[in-house]
């Protein structure tokens, strides 16, 4: 699957070495990052640029308008979108499409919970796409998948959490029982 992450940022565009280390880390588990610091560049690169690719989108704060994320979600390319935000700020929305794409877990106040968080929803679409091959027989590609998110969860390993730990014991015994 072609996923692209976009992160639109205010401070991206404005401060050289803005979030490097998170950066770096976002890179090692999904490549390409591009970034933005307008929001209507954004929307526009999304819509018109790669409506062919699936989406994961991260903004701050500070774009956390309820009218701009609903733009953002109404797209059928964008899978999840996730708001850190380091100012503590309350959202909600009643958008029915807001609401699938940002989950509950998706407001992020932590670099080490935006990662983590980020992993786990990587893996639940690794495993969700590996249930589909499997039911159309193509165990090969299933494995493979199982295989990937496995590496995915191993990528955060000085930090794996009880429920990563225990995906990815699941995922081995599932590899073990594909022919």
């Amino acid at each position: 699957m072609s996923l692209i992450f976009v992160w639109l940022d205010k401070r991206i565009g404005s401060i050289p070495g803005g979030n490097e280390k998170l950066k770096e880390k976002f890179r090692k588990i999904l490549s390409p990052i591009r970034q933005f610091d307008k929001p209507t560049l954004c929307y526009d690169f999304i819509h018109d640029s790669i409506k062919d690719k699936n989406v994961i989108f991260l903004t701050t704060s500070v774009f956390a308008e309820e009218d701009f994320l609903r733009k953002i979600a109404s797209l059928t390319n964008v899978f999840f979108i996730y708001v850190y935000d380091q100012d503590n700020k309350q959202f909600t929305t009643n958008d029915k499409d807001l609401l699938e794409k940002m989950g509950s877990k998706r407001l992020i106040h932590f670099d080490e919970i935006l990662y983590e968080q980020l992993i786990y929803d990587l893996v639940q679409l690794n495993i969700n796409n590996a249930d589909q091959l499997i039911i159309n027989e193509e165990y090969k590609k299933a494995k493979q998948l199982f295989e990937d998110a496995i590496q995915l969860i191993d990528t955060c390993q000085d930090d794996i959490n009880q429920d990563l730990q225990s995906i990815k014991f699941n995922l081995t015994q599932r590899i073990q029982r594909i022919k």
